[in-house]
């Protein structure tokens, strides 16, 4: 369990393959930050935003709560947008996700620039292609805002237009995940239009 982390929870830093598997990551700033690290699994484990109960024992204290400064993100997953490794070093994987849930980053949390419960990371390493192979599966998102994944700042900060996630078995559908495998894309013509009239907004 990583809890109450006033920075990350778990910070993997140039890691060539790595998987944590099982637990609860819960009222952390940043839930997993991933950083020039490739081929990493994430499987069995519950990321919590900032709760009720953190939020209840530190309140009015400044010194204790999440985003004690205004221009810090609140994100569960930070993830990246290139592979770190080429070559002979190369392993073939970005970010691997299985039973994995999301929640509590759509409350208490109005003194962060935003809360996400996955986003990009903020550095752009090589060109502005995104090939970090990743693929999810049973990853399920509880937000009443519906926000899911923050692809649009890497597109708009650093020109990442090409994102692909793999979701295995549809269950990041914001229908009913009835429609089996599937991906996320960026919403560009030259992303959507592979689809046809399949892909949704």
């Amino acid at each position: 369990m990583a809890y109450r982390n006033q920075n990350h929870g778990i910070h993997a830093n140039n890691i060539g393959s790595a998987e944590f598997r099982g637990g609860v990551i819960q009222d952390n700033q940043w839930g997993v930050y991933i950083e020039r690290s490739d081929g990493i699994l994430i499987e069995n484990m519950q990321i919590k935003g900032y709760t009720d109960l953190i939020k209840d024992i530190t309140i009015p204290s400044n010194r204790l709560k999440l985003c004690r400064t205004q221009d810090w993100r609140h994100e569960g997953l930070t993830m990246m947008n290139t592979r770190w490794r080429y070559g002979e070093h190369d392993n073939g994987n970005g970010l691997r996700m299985k039973n994995v849930t999301f929640s509590d980053y759509d409350k208490n949390t109005d003194g962060c620039v935003s809360s996400w419960p996955i986003a990009m990371m903020n550095h752009k390493y090589h060109d502005t292609h995104f090939d970090y192979v990743s693929s999810w599966e049973n990853v399920e998102i509880v937000d009443s805002r519906g926000y899911m994944f923050d692809g649009c700042g890497a597109s708009q900060r650093w020109g990442f237009d090409d994102i692909v996630i793999n979701d295995l078995d549809g269950s990041l559908d914001p229908t009913d995940g009835s429609a089996g495998p599937s991906a996320l894309v960026s919403n560009f013509p030259h992303m959507t239009k592979i689809f046809g009239d399949k892909c949704t907004a």
